[in-house]
Parts: structure tokens; sequence; C-alpha cells
């Protein structure tokens, strides 16, 4: 057919997302099916139209079950335009947005709240301590989290066995383990629990 259809997303392997760079064979057009990678990180050369649905994946923290889940969501109005600003980098373009300019104006947050305030920072306080910074309140976090949520991280990583009883809460040797897994500390737990049950 006169189109090129490829798709564009943060876990696609290197040599897959290069392929958006490439100019499409002769005669086709090229159309990038993209999640919000493509929002700042990079410019696909001639872009010329963005079809913007204002919806994203957003990681968030599901209290009953102590886990984390992706709920579609609304962008924020700086998100939205980074994606409209893709368009006609290099030459005309135009945003088609699927959505108004009301729900733009009164549903959109100006900016997104950063992760690290959304979300139990367990996970970013045991991968700091497993790299050996003892201090994580004093960390000159771009954001930082709230004093309460790395207090909080810390108690449920003592609780787990994660980090011990000293004032320094310093990372233990079940905690290194639980820092190289890509789960939460408290899942991880239950993993290393169950092998040595058998």
């Amino acid at each position: 057919g006169p189109v090129l259809v490829l798709p564009l997303y943060s876990m696609l392997p290197p040599a897959l997302q290069m392929r958006v760079f490439a100019p499409p064979p002769e005669g086709k057009r090229l159309i990038v099916v993209a999640t919000n990678v493509a929002e700042t990180s990079l410019t696909i050369p001639g872009v010329r139209y963005v079809v913007d649905s204002g919806k994203h994946k957003q990681r968030n923290f599901d209290e009953r079950g102590a886990t984390s889940r992706f709920d579609l969501e609304w962008v924020s109005r700086a998100s939205a335009d980074q994606r409209a600003g893709r368009a006609g980098r290099v030459g005309p373009g135009h945003c088609y947005r699927l959505y108004s300019s009301s729900v733009f104006e009164n549903v959109f947050p100006a900016f997104a709240e950063p992760e690290i305030r959304r979300v139990p920072v367990e996970g970013v306080v045991l991968q700091m301590k497993a790299m050996g910074i003892v201090h994580v309140h004093s960390f000159p976090f771009p954001e930082p989290p709230a004093r309460e949520s790395v207090d909080a991280a810390q108690g449920a990583l003592r609780c787990i066995g994660a980090l011990d009883a000293s004032a320094e809460a310093r990372v233990t040797d079940l905690g290194r383990v639980l820092a190289r897994l890509p789960i939460s500390a408290r899942l991880g737990k239950l993993l290393v629990l169950g092998r040595q049950a058998g």
C-alpha cells in the first residue's frame, strides 16, 4: 500500500526504533504510532502531522494490593504542547487533537506530577541504599520525595529485612538481592521465601 506504519515505544529494540528515522521507500508515506517516548526525547525528521489522543498510561500505586499498576489518563497541558510541537519542526505541520479545547483547559493538569511523588519510594530507597547512599534524605533529587515517604519506605524495608535496624538503615544481604529484582521489594521477598521453601 501507499503507507508504511511503524511502532515506536521505549521497550522496542533500538534497531527497530531506528527505522523511524530512515526515509520511507519512494512513493510511501510514513506513519509512526508512538507512545509518549516521542514527546521530547527525539525528533523524527519530516513529521508534518501529529494526531494526539491526549492520553497516556501512567504508573500509579494501588494501596489495596500494594502494587503498581498502569492507568490510562489524560496527559498534562505541557505534554500535549510537547506532542503538538513534534509536527512541522523542519517545515509546515499541524496537530490534530482528539479532545476539545474545553477538556484541554479544564481537565488536563498544567504539568505532570513527578512519579517520585505519586508512588511509594521503597524501590528508589532500596536502590540508593544498595549503591551505598546512606543518607537518602539529604540526596540532591531534582524533585525530592516527601520526607514522610522516605521514612515510610525505610520502615517498610526494615520490616521485610531489606534494611537493618541501625540509625543509618543500612542495606542487608537480603536487601541487595531484592534490589536486583525487577519487582517491588515486598513481592521480591515473597519470591525469595518461596525459593527457600522449595
